[in-house]
């Protein structure tokens, strides 16, 4: 029967998933693992998590390890639930619809300047003349600007 867990594994990985122990053969199988990430809120309040798929690069929902690995496990509450389900589901639909692009750190930069280049373009073309200021015009409205501060 699968059981939604957190587990601790020996290598210093947490994660939560889908499980079944294989009693067996000493296996636990996981159903769409992912790795959890947390990090201070920037709110000051609580932990930003971010899970991620433990392997990202199949399409196999089921990861077969020895339960030799696992440090510990424990149950997760039901608002972690379903905070996981829709990481599940979202992930899913972008892996087996929308597709991923895999690319390396250079590609990654690479496509992001030239998205960048063409956002410059269209926002360049949108301007009118008339609404050009000159270097000039905009040091001078900088420091009318600076003038207004009441004290």
């Amino acid at each position: 029967m699968n059981q939604y867990r957190y587990i601790k594994l020996r290598n210093g990985e947490d994660i939560v998933s889908m499980v079944t122990v294989q009693h067996d053969t000493g296996t636990v199988e996981m159903v769409l693992p992912c790795n959890i990430g947390l990090s201070p809120s920037v709110t000051g309040k609580g932990s930003v998590i971010k899970l991620s798929p433990l392997v990202p690069f199949t399409k196999d929902n089921k990861i077969v390890i020895a339960a030799s690995e696992i440090v510990y496990t424990t149950s997760i509450g039901e608002e972690f639930i379903a905070f996981y389900d829709k990481a599940i589901k979202d992930w899913v639909h972008l892996r087996d619809e929308v597709g991923l692009d895999i690319m390396s750190p250079k590609q990654e930069l690479d496509k992001g300047a030239d998205a960048l280049a063409r956002m410059t373009e269209i926002m360049k073309d949108r301007l009118l003349p008339e609404d050009e200021l000159s270097f000039e015009e905009e040091l001078d409205l900088m420091e009318y600007e600076d003038k207004k501060i009441l004290h």
